[in-house]
């Protein structure tokens, strides 16, 4: 049986095409594929499923197709999935040949631990590389071992293989080395967590690792509505604008089209209230997410939680368990949380606002 290290893939030409032999196809154990490039006519492929899904894995896979009895490298350009069930349902393949240069996303892996009470934020998960075909690199390791607060790595700063060059500018920002201080919330307020995960369970929709240093739940609005993209940033959330910029680009999503959800001292608890654009109001997650963005015109589902009592500290007040009374409360301000993020995109920003800024009866 072909395994994870065995490249070379037996292909067949497929002359059907359309939605129901893809279903046939893909039932047999079969993937549909299309290989490109240099010029050539596209050629209509049928790979086998299991051996491709291993070798795939990696980024950046080089198969070694038989087609026909004739081999020819073809570089992996795109994989599409079923959002819910991940099933392969197609892969785009570039012709490649040994010697030649292509460009490619490489993604960036952290090694070693920053000096002791900071953190290594990755902002950005791949840097583009122009590389031999044959010889791309799996990933890009960038070593922070007792580094200090305030340290960035910029692209420009990354060792690369022999014989890779830069295409991503050099002055990008790739890890960035920070105290995680009081006013850094290692942990979401609690009704924001659990609002992100009540949408993706009103729609059965599981959460996986994305490359943008997250996690994404895909799925939709409604069936056969709008598709809703849901992300947990795994960063602290006062650094969460990489992961969200990222995740932008990724779906090609314009700010105006992103809603945030975030906590609000200044709003009662126990009430939701939404706003599109505007200033950050001291919250830093807001902050540095329309600075990732270059813009704040992304559209704000705010969770009021109240201020602290006394002088307790408002940090402190943002990372501490609701009170054990307030659970019921804590129920009903998720589901208002989620059934507000819902209105927004389906009926947009002022009926959304009519229904949630109304006073309560």
């Amino acid at each position: 049986m072909p395994t994870e290290t065995d490249t070379t893939v037996v292909a067949e030409r497929r002359e059907n095409f359309g939605k129901g032999f893809a279903r046939r196809l893909r039932a047999a154990g079969k993937i549909p594929a299309v290989l490109y490039g240099h010029g050539t006519d596209p050629v209509h492929l049928a790979l086998p499923g299991h051996q491709t899904a291993l070798l795939i894995r990696r980024a950046n896979a080089v198969l070694d197709l038989s087609v026909d009895g004739a081999s020819q490298l073809a570089l992996v350009k795109d994989v599409q999935k079923d959002p819910v069930h991940q099933i392969i349902e197609h892969i785009d393949l570039l012709v490649v040949k040994k010697g030649e240069k292509v460009q490619v996303d490489v993604p960036v892996v952290i090694t070693g631990e920053p000096f002791a009470g900071t953190i290594a934020n990755l902002d950005s998960a791949t840097v583009a590389l122009e590389v031999e075909a044959t010889h791309i690199p799996e990933t890009i390791e960038v070593d922070v071992e007792g580094l200090e607060d305030g340290t960035h790595i910029t692209a420009g700063d990354l060792t690369l293989p022999r014989g890779a060059s830069l295409v991503t500018e050099a002055d990008v920002l790739v890890v960035a080395i920070a105290v995680p201080v009081s006013t850094l919330i290692a942990e979401e307020a609690e009704a924001l967590a659990q609002a992100r995960d009540e949408l993706a369970d009103r729609r059965d929709a599981p959460f996986r690792a994305h490359r943008a240093h997250a996690r994404v739940a895909e799925t939709w609005l409604r069936p056969a509505g709008a598709k809703l993209i849901l992300a947990k940033p795994n960063s602290f959330m006062n650094v969460s604008g990489g992961p969200v910029s990222q995740l932008a680009r990724f779906y090609r999503t314009e700010p105006d089209r992103i809603v945030v959800v975030h906590d609000e001292l200044d709003i009662p608890f126990d009430t939701v209230r939404l706003k599109a654009g505007g200033g950050h109001g001291g919250h830093n997650g807001v902050r540095d997410v329309a600075a990732a963005l270059g813009s704040p015109d992304f559209a704000r589902v705010r969770v009021g939680i109240g201020r602290p009592p006394g002088r307790q500290d408002a940090a402190d007040w943002v990372l501490q368990p609701f009170a054990a009374g307030d659970r019921d409360a804590v129920t009903m301000l998720v589901a208002d949380a989620a059934d507000a993020v819902e209105d927004l995109i389906e009926q947009g920003l002022v009926a959304a606002q009519q229904r949630f800024h109304a006073p309560r009866a």
